[in-house]
């Protein structure tokens, strides 16, 4: 496998399994953080769930897209190395 195309899947593996953890985990966190800790918990929630929002939405196509990008560049470098041997 080219280098570069498995460097793509190891990121597209990290990303759908954090996207996954934050998608499990942290919404009962967040809500156990805010109903314990009262007000400084509200304001804690309130700066720490749009990020949790943006993880949420975004890892999960990110790592999709990162497949997508190995198997374009594992079939490059495959159809690459067919020419340069065509050519020898």
């Amino acid at each position: 496998m080219d280098p570069t195309a498995r460097r793509c899947v190891g990121w597209a593996v990290a990303c759908l399994v954090i996207g996954s953890l934050v998608v499990a985990i942290f919404p009962p966190v967040l809500m156990w953080l805010a109903t314990s800790a009262g007000q400084p918990g509200q304001v804690l929630l309130t700066v720490v769930e749009p990020v949790v929002a943006i993880l949420r939405w975004s890892l999960f196509p990110l790592g999709a897209a990162l497949i997508g990008a190995a198997v374009v560049i594992q079939w490059l470098a495959t159809r690459l190395r067919l020419e340069v041997r065509q050519r020898s």
